[in-house]
């Protein structure tokens, strides 16, 4: 058998456990623990059998063998997990490990209100998008257009300021007449003969001529820039309307990367709206979490502490035996409190005179004492209480004297074998009862020495 399937059958055969996989029951590794405490640290207290052991393990167990409710304790447990979650997810959140998981709800839904706007939008503009297969070939014909339209306006600016000067030059321009330049020369005191007036009327009828020629270059060249800039002004008209008609096509269409890119934008805008909802849901089930578990704590203690009532019988034999058990070793009874708190049960033990080590393990053999006594009413039950020499470290010989006497006494009356491996030079022989000294070397089972033969399974003490 596996080692699980034999402690259950121990469990169930010991003390009539019902064989489950429920989280939070009693199990016989624990309950046995009572019975058999191992090493020091098992005797530091008398609710727990080593220093680690986790508070359900404590309540649920300590609540099966005193005969009350173990189901309660384990339900308590339940409700710290579920408590010990949100705690875990809001110091998560308060630490920034979960962003904007918990935070406002107010803000929460500020940002939902505003992602469910932008889906919307980018919704209708994916509706309304229209894909042209020559999407990129009419992109690029309208930038050639517009380069084009961008020379052709160069060229048009220069044709109007080269008009502008040579009409300003034809306006402007007027020839010095023969007359003023020999009227300059007379006043100058010169005398020109006739042959340099024929000269001087030669030349200046070349020049006239250079004169004409000149406007008539400037009236050509000017009715020729008139027919190119009405061209250019026609041609920019012209390639802008066309230009015009393709950038309204790239208006109302789309390439289909473009598509699929507003289609990924959706995409990721659904996500954060419904990561977003998701956090506005987590942030109210919390509320609603922390609100949740008040109302089953309450309804819990109320359940717990009615079946704590209806239990008072059990409750009460249990204390009666500890009184019993502490005040035959201390000559007044001992104090073994039982509730019912916030978080599930709680145990305290207590005796006047605790002041000692000693006497701290003296509570536990007391408590010890009454479990196995309690037992002894049940028909599954270990049958044997062990304790060993730790028990009995620090305390007055004529305590353990008595808590020897009170062991045989209590388990000659209810049927359990009570064991204890104590050191021989630590037995309270001149303590004993007349009665009990008789007794006890027939009592004594087994002794262990350093020799050969005083080994227990081939271990040596």
């Amino acid at each position: 058998m596996k080692v699980r399937d034999w402690t259950s059958v121990l469990g169930y055969m010991m003390f009539d456990l019902p064989i489950t996989d429920k989280k939070y029951t009693p199990t016989f590794r624990s309950l046995i623990s009572y019975f058999i405490r191992r090493g020091v640290n098992a005797f530091q207290s008398p609710f727990k059998h080593f220093p680690q052991q986790k508070e359900w393990d404590i309540q649920v167990n300590n609540t099966y063998l005193l005969g009350l409710n173990w189901e309660y304790a384990a339900e308590f447990q339940i409700l710290k997990d579920r408590e010990n979650t949100l705690e875990i997810l809001k110091e998560a959140a308060e630490q920034g490990i979960l962003t904007g998981f918990i935070g406002s709800l107010g803000e929460l839904e500020a940002e939902r209100v505003r992602l469910e706007e932008k889906t919307n939008e980018s919704e209708r503009q994916l509706a309304a998008f229209k894909v042209h297969p020559q999407y990129y070939d009419i992109e690029e014909e309208a930038n050639r257009l517009t380069r084009e339209i961008h020379e052709i306006t160069n060229k048009y600016t220069l044709n109007r300021q080269i008009l502008h000067e040579y009409e300003n030059s034809v306006a402007e321009e007027e020839d010095v007449p023969i007359e003023r330049v020999e009227q300059i020369y007379n006043e100058a005191g010169l005398t020109f003969s006739d042959r340099v007036t024929e000269t001087l009327s030669t030349v200046m009828d070349f020049h006239n001529k250079v004169i004409e020629n000149r406007k008539n270059y400037l009236q050509s060249e000017i009715a020729r820039l008139l027919k190119e800039i009405e061209e250019q002004k026609f041609k920019i008209r012209s390639l802008s309307n066309k230009r015009s008609r393709l950038f309204t096509i790239l208006r109302t269409h789309g390439a289909l990367e473009e598509y699929s890119e507003l289609q990924n934008r959706v995409t990721d805008l659904k996500q954060q709206l419904e990561e977003i909802k998701n956090r506005v849901e987590n942030l109210k089930k919390f509320e609603e979490g922390k609100s949740s578990l008040d109302i089953e704590r309450q309804s819990l203690l109320q359940k717990a502490r009615r079946d704590f009532e209806e239990r008072k019988t059990q409750r009460g034999r249990a204390i009666s035996l500890f009184d019993r058990n502490s005040e035959r070793l201390y000559s007044e009874p001992g104090i073994l409190s039982l509730n019912i708190a916030k978080n599930g049960y709680k145990f305290n033990v207590d005796i006047k005179r605790a002041r000692s080590q000693g006497i701290g393990y003296m509570k536990v053999f007391c408590y010890d004492l009454m479990l196995i006594q309690l037992r002894a009413h049940y028909q599954d039950m270990p049958g044997f209480l062990i304790h060993d020499s730790t028990i009995y470290d620090g305390v007055d010989e004529r305590q353990i004297a008595a808590s020897m006497e009170l062991a045989a006494d209590e388990a000659e009356k209810t049927g359990f074998q009570y064991i204890c491996a104590i050191n021989s030079d630590c037995v309270p022989y001149r303590d004993f009862s007349d009665n009990f000294k008789d007794k006890f070397d027939n009592y004594t089972r087994i002794e262990l020495t350093d020799k050969e033969d005083g080994c227990l399974f081939g271990i040596r003490f």
